[in-house]
């Protein structure tokens, strides 16, 4: 298998892969309170990441890591969970096309609530 630049054919073997990160990571915790309630926590890291294939740093995000919390209440058939995810606005680049130097960034904080009924 080999890896080299595709528009210079230039070997590029011992260089990462594009479009993958160093490492990645997810912990998340749920504690179960009473009444029905429960809360969870979420981080997510992801490690320096190139999108090309010489791993240039211009075109590279740097590590990350977002947060998301979640409130939940469970009656009966019902369940009720209100989130928030990237609770601290986290902003970087998730995607970079070097041959145009454009990026689409992460998305912003967001806020949800999911109403779900068992039948």
């Amino acid at each position: 298998l080999e890896f080299s630049d595709p528009l210079t054919r230039r070997d590029l073997a011992g260089h990462r892969a594009p479009f993958t990160p160093r490492w990645t990571g997810l912990i998340a915790a749920t504690q179960q309170l009473p009444h029905g309630f429960s809360v969870t926590a979420e981080a997510v890291a992801i490690g320096r990441t190139p999108f090309d294939e010489r791993g240039d740093s211009a075109f590279a995000t740097p590590a990350r890591t977002t947060t998301d919390l979640a409130l939940g209440w469970t009656h009966a058939a019902w369940r009720v969970v209100a989130r928030v995810d990237n609770v601290g606005d986290t902003r970087a680049p998730a995607l970079i096309i070097p041959g145009v130097r454009h990026a689409v960034p992460t998305p912003p904080r967001r806020l949800s609530c999911e109403l779900t009924r068992r039948w």
